[in-house]
């Protein structure tokens, strides 16, 4: 009987789930040697930190997903940083084909309790939580480095 019920019912499931683990792990392996975030602690706009990035590394950070979220939280330490993300339709500051191709996580969003506001533009704070912010604020910020 439970070598019935091992290979019917828990067989499958082991299989299933180390499937899906090891699809997690290659996800963040290949993000993780593809980006790396740069915490940079002058206090700019978004716009002026947006055009510091694109100078001295590639663009505003992109957070596409929670390793990303962790990795991005443990670069900034204390401080709330300016990210890539910003309205219009709430995108990130590269272009769509400079995403991940083929990736939905653009879509993977940590915003804080009632947010987003009528403000333009994304502060990642320590606690991981997203703000929207306006784009005029001074503040330190996280660009990414590397091509993705």
């Amino acid at each position: 009987f439970f070598r019935f019920l091992f290979s019917c019912f828990l067989l499958p499931i082991f299989v299933i789930i180390s499937i899906c683990s090891l699809l997690d792990v290659s996800d963040l392996q290949s993000d993780q040697t593809i980006r790396q975030f740069r915490h940079v602690s002058l206090a700019k706009n978004w716009s002026d930190a947006q055009t510091y990035c694109r100078e001295k590394f590639s663009d505003l950070a992109a957070i596409l997903n929670a390793a990303n979220g962790t990795e991005a939280r443990q670069a900034a330490g204390t401080s709330r940083v300016w990210i890539g993300l910003f309205n219009g339709t709430w995108k990130w500051s590269q272009d769509e084909n400079q995403l991940s191709p083929g990736s939905s996580s653009s879509m993977f969003t940590v915003w804080s309790f009632n947010e987003p506001q009528d403000r333009k533009c994304t502060l990642l704070s320590k606690t991981g939580f997203w703000f929207a912010k306006d784009c005029g604020d001074l503040n330190e910020f996280l660009c990414y480095d590397g091509e993705s």
